[in-house]
Protein backbone atom coordinates (compact mmCIF):
# COMPACT_ATOMS: atom_id res chain seq x y z
CA UNK A 1 0.00 0.00 0.00
CA UNK A 2 2.63 2.17 0.62
CA UNK A 3 4.07 1.75 -2.75
CA UNK A 4 0.66 2.99 -4.16
CA UNK A 5 0.95 6.02 -1.91
CA UNK A 6 4.30 7.09 -3.10
CA UNK A 7 3.18 6.60 -6.86
CA UNK A 8 0.19 8.36 -6.23
CA UNK A 9 2.18 11.20 -5.15
CA UNK A 10 4.64 11.53 -7.84
CA UNK A 11 2.04 11.62 -10.02
CA UNK A 12 0.51 14.31 -8.42
CA UNK A 13 3.75 16.20 -8.65
CA UNK A 14 4.31 15.59 -12.50
CA UNK A 15 1.07 16.95 -12.66
CA UNK A 16 1.66 20.25 -10.80
CA UNK A 17 5.15 20.18 -12.61
CA UNK A 18 3.03 19.96 -16.16
CA UNK A 19 0.35 22.39 -15.28
CA UNK A 20 3.00 25.34 -14.37
CA UNK A 21 4.90 24.71 -17.63
CA UNK A 22 3.59 25.68 -20.81
CA UNK A 23 0.26 24.17 -21.96
CA UNK A 24 1.70 22.83 -25.57
CA UNK A 25 3.21 19.58 -23.54
CA UNK A 26 -0.06 17.41 -23.33
CA UNK A 27 1.22 14.25 -25.30
CA UNK A 28 4.19 14.34 -22.59
CA UNK A 29 1.64 14.35 -20.05
CA UNK A 30 -0.03 11.09 -21.61
CA UNK A 31 3.19 9.42 -21.93
CA UNK A 32 3.78 10.34 -18.24
CA UNK A 33 0.53 8.88 -17.33
CA UNK A 34 0.80 6.25 -19.19
CA UNK A 35 4.13 5.43 -17.59
CA UNK A 36 3.05 5.71 -14.55
CA UNK A 37 -0.34 3.25 -14.90
CA UNK A 38 2.63 1.04 -16.80
CA UNK A 39 4.22 1.41 -13.41
CA UNK A 40 1.75 0.25 -11.26
CA UNK A 41 1.94 -2.89 -8.65
CA UNK A 42 -0.32 -5.54 -9.91
CA UNK A 43 -1.23 -8.50 -8.66
CA UNK A 44 -2.54 -12.04 -9.44
CA UNK A 45 -5.28 -11.31 -12.15
CA UNK A 46 -4.18 -7.66 -13.03
CA UNK A 47 -5.72 -6.44 -9.87
CA UNK A 48 -3.88 -4.08 -8.24
CA UNK A 49 -2.20 -4.05 -4.93
CA UNK A 50 -5.14 -1.85 -3.05
CA UNK A 51 -7.51 -3.73 -5.24
CA UNK A 52 -6.51 -6.71 -3.69
CA UNK A 53 -6.02 -5.54 -0.55
CA UNK A 54 -9.60 -3.63 -0.58
CA UNK A 55 -11.05 -7.19 -1.77
CA UNK A 56 -9.54 -8.96 1.01
CA UNK A 57 -11.16 -6.70 3.55
CA UNK A 58 -14.38 -7.03 2.31
CA UNK A 59 -14.07 -10.69 2.54
CA UNK A 60 -12.70 -10.17 6.36
CA UNK A 61 -15.66 -8.24 7.05
CA UNK A 62 -18.22 -10.19 5.69
CA UNK A 63 -17.00 -13.25 7.99
CA UNK A 64 -17.41 -10.84 11.25
CA UNK A 65 -20.78 -10.14 9.89
CA UNK A 66 -21.86 -13.28 10.42
CA UNK A 67 -20.08 -13.61 14.13
CA UNK A 68 -21.99 -10.74 15.23
CA UNK A 69 -25.08 -11.47 13.80
CA UNK A 70 -24.65 -15.28 16.00
CA UNK A 71 -23.68 -12.80 19.26
CA UNK A 72 -26.76 -10.66 18.80
CA UNK A 73 -29.03 -14.06 18.08
CA UNK A 74 -27.32 -15.75 21.27
CA UNK A 75 -27.85 -11.85 23.49
CA UNK A 76 -30.21 -9.96 22.09
CA UNK A 77 -31.10 -8.54 25.50
CA UNK A 78 -27.33 -7.33 25.62
CA UNK A 79 -27.32 -6.16 22.33
CA UNK A 80 -30.78 -4.46 22.25
CA UNK A 81 -29.32 -2.22 25.71
CA UNK A 82 -25.75 -1.71 23.99
CA UNK A 83 -27.40 -0.61 20.88
CA UNK A 84 -29.23 2.04 23.38
CA UNK A 85 -26.71 3.09 25.47
CA UNK A 86 -24.10 3.95 21.93
CA UNK A 87 -27.20 5.69 20.30
CA UNK A 88 -27.65 8.08 23.62
CA UNK A 89 -24.01 8.37 23.56
CA UNK A 90 -23.53 9.45 19.88
CA UNK A 91 -26.80 11.36 20.27
CA UNK A 92 -24.97 13.74 23.36
CA UNK A 93 -21.75 14.00 21.01
CA UNK A 94 -23.81 15.32 17.86
CA UNK A 95 -26.18 17.67 20.23
CA UNK A 96 -22.74 19.54 21.67
CA UNK A 97 -21.75 20.22 18.24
Amino acid sequence: MRDAANLRAELDDLRGDLHKSSGGHRASAERAQQKADDQAPTGPGGETELEEQLRELGEVLSEYTGSIEDFVKEHHLASTLGAFVLGVAVGRLMGRG
